[in-house]
């Protein structure tokens, strides 16, 4: 993490995972900006 590394993918520590988790619904469209 701290440099550009992905093709497109999201990368997210563990706890940021967890805490989007407990925001959205299963099928849930998501956007990140």
């Amino acid at each position: 993490m701290g440099h550009s590394a992905s093709h497109g993918c999201i990368r997210l520590a563990n706890w940021d995972v967890v805490r989007l988790a407990t925001k959205i619904k299963r099928g849930e469209a998501v956007s990140i900006h």
